[in-house]
């Protein structure tokens, strides 16, 4: 009898072992957050620096396996962000990060939708990465951003993976435009923030932290952003468009102060993205972005492309988004 029963007792504690092996696994696999920040229509952008950090992932190219591998360990290192946004309604939410020690250094940023404890719900992130036209993903040295348009309220964890860098650091930031006051939210009432369309009424200032996140607010005012795309046409490949525009700061703002941030530039064939870039205001607040699609398989069936365009802020001045303009390529 014995003889039966012992080796039914070691598989039903093998049978343990491999299940609380797996629920180790599991709780080491999700990492909290390092830091946690609140968006919403009165707080529309938050700074924060970076944990100094030693990362080497292998493979170089698609060696990151999502957000539910990351650890502190130097072949999974992340840094990663919390943002709770809350809005009477969807969001333009954008991320970025720069300003690498040592310069050299690979940081890669992403975006996920999450739950309130920081856990991704999705190993999908929600915007392009360098491969599909967007700003995230570059290698060595190269600053980084991702934007989600019509990001509804809710979570949302900001990654950034260090990807080849010994004992770096980075400085990151996030925003949200279009942000409303949450019906019967408490905490007194938040200052309007302007209507991203670019159109109709007066925009309010809105106190935003300090850039740099020093403590204390500066209250950042509403700028117009124009925008065309120039030729209205482009029939044949390579397709070539330049699209540009002007920052027209509000009175009492100076050229010096305004004309500084970068505006993002956005192209859509449909309800796909195929580009996502930024460029810099020029001291004169002017600002241009040139496109080449030499492969028309990226545009698909569409007849037409969306540019659309992103002011990102500065110091001084509020994110806005320009009206979006239509080309034809066919």
């Amino acid at each position: 009898m014995s003889l039966r029963t012992r080796p039914a007792r070691r598989a039903s504690w093998a049978l343990v072992g491999a299940a609380l092996a797996v629920l180790l696994v599991a709780a080491v696999a999700f990492a909290a957050p390092d830091r946690s920040f609140t968006l919403s229509a009165s707080t529309a952008s938050v700074n924060w620096d970076g944990t100094p950090g030693t990362g080497h992932i292998l493979p170089l190219v698609d060696g990151y396996d999502g957000p539910s591998a990351c650890t502190k360990e130097e072949s999974n290192h992340c840094d990663q962000t919390l943002l709770k946004v809350e809005s009477g309604g969807p969001v333009t939410l954008h991320a970025e990060i720069g300003s690498y020690s040592p310069p050299t250094s690979d940081f890669d940023l992403y975006i996920y939708p999450a739950d309130a404890s920081g856990k991704a719900t999705s190993d999908e992130e929600l915007h392009p990465s360098f491969l599909d036209g967007g700003d995230s993903g570059w290698f060595h040295g190269f600053p980084e951003s991702a934007t989600v348009e019509n990001a509804p309220p809710g979570y949302y964890l900001i990654v950034v993976v260090y990807y080849d860098t010994n004992n770096g650091t980075y400085k990151g930031t996030a925003s949200i435009e279009g942000a409303t006051p949450v019906p019967g939210g408490g905490g007194g009432d938040p200052q309007p923030t302007p209507d991203p369309g670019g159109g109709g009424g007066s925009p309010q200032p809105t106190p935003t932290p300090a850039p740099g996140g020093g403590g204390g607010t500066t209250t950042r005012q509403a700028p117009q952003i124009e925008a065309s795309v120039t030729p209205s046409r482009d029939a044949k490949p390579p397709f070539k468009f330049t699209a540009k525009g002007k920052i027209v700061p509000p009175a009492g703002v100076s050229q010096s102060d305004a004309c500084q941030g970068r505006v993002a530039v956005q192209v859509k064939a449909g309800k796909k993205t195929i580009s996502n870039r930024r460029t810099a205001v020029k001291p004169d607040c002017t600002w241009s972005s040139r496109l080449t699609i030499s492969n028309r398989k990226r545009l698909g069936k569409t007849k037409s492309l969306r540019f659309i365009a992103n002011f990102q802020g500065n110091k001084v001045l509020l994110p806005r988004k320009a009206k979006t303009r239509t080309v034809r390529v066919r």
